[in-house]
């Protein structure tokens, strides 16, 4: 939930930076840099980003699997799929591009063929190659190299963050000596 709090919040920092995020990260090619961003509410998809001609649907997984399955074997993946479908007919917009956003150590099987064929893993060592390459972009805000840190954390693989973790108590211990 943080995370896309934070996503959200970069995306709209300045949407010319987004449609090149887009473009580089998600093979969104012609994303418009007039877009909204809707946090939780669409059917609560985490973050729901539309254009005029597109809208994107990003589930963001950090420490944990794919929920709701229903007694027919649905996921909340099929849920938002179905529902967006629905939304895209209705409101004449062109085509959805569906994304679920990793951590390096979260896998998440798509076990069923129909939302392999829709849904595009990015992990997050994707995302913070983008924002480490385009910091300067957003060197006004204060809170970014915290941001990209956080980013960093979620790039490690399981071992390597619990040992990151151990190693800053155990430095943390050291220093309180």
């Amino acid at each position: 939930m943080i995370f896309s709090n934070l996503l959200s919040y970069y995306f709209n920092f300045d949407h010319k930076m987004f449609v090149k995020f887009a473009k580089e990260v998600l093979g969104v090619s012609d994303m418009s840099c007039v877009f909204k961003t809707v946090r939780e509410s669409m059917q609560n998809i985490d973050l729901w980003i539309e254009d005029e001609k597109q809208v994107l649907v990003i589930e963001n997984k950090i420490k944990s699997g794919l929920n709701g399955k229903t007694g027919k074997g649905k996921t909340q993946l099929d849920k938002y799929f179905e529902y967006t479908q629905k939304y895209i007919k209705e409101h004449n917009i062109r085509e959805a591009h569906y994304f679920i956003f990793v951590p390096d150590y979260n896998v998440i099987p798509l076990c069923d063929s129909d939302m392999k064929k829709h849904y595009k893993i990015v992990t997050y060592s994707e995302i913070y190659k983008f924002f480490k390459k385009y910091a300067a972009q957003y060197i006004n805000d204060k809170y970014f190299a915290d941001f990209l840190s956080g980013l960093q954390k979620h790039t490690m693989t399981l071992s390597e963050l619990q040992f990151s973790i151990m190693r800053s108590r155990f430095l943390e211990k050291v220093n309180q000596r």
